[in-house]
């Protein structure tokens, strides 16, 4: 039986360029590094790894296709502050269905959803 997600791996062609953004300016917790990935999360949370991949090159081709969703409990606070830091959004946060929701772009230009539950 199959009982949820886990994580997800955003790869790049270079690891220790990406995973400073989400240590560094998301906030993000890491849980393991070595060479070639950086494990983020706490231990209650499910994972975001961000990897090197010998067939990623440059930035993402196609972002849409997979957006990995970070849980805050303030989406126009992390909204306000990351802008501050320079980071580019495709819109201003949004509520809808009882949740409130931003996305954001890394440097790789992969997208990423920062949601709050109302």
């Amino acid at each position: 039986m199959i009982g949820g997600l886990v994580g997800t791996t955003i790869y790049c062609e270079d690891q220790a360029q990406l995973a400073p953004f989400y240590r560094d300016v998301i906030g993000l917790q890491v849980r393991a590094e070595e060479p070639g990935e950086t494990h983020f999360g706490g231990d209650e949370g499910g994972l975001l790894i961000v990897g090197t991949h010998s067939e990623v090159h440059g930035s993402a081709r196609e972002p849409e296709r997979q957006i990995p969703s970070l849980l805050t409990d303030d989406v126009r606070a992390e909204y306000a502050r990351l802008r501050e830091r320079g980071v580019e959004f495709v819109a201003e946060p949004a509520t809808e269905g009882g949740v409130t929701f931003v996305t954001l772009r890394d440097p790789e230009g992969n997208l990423v959803n920062l949601l709050q539950f109302d």
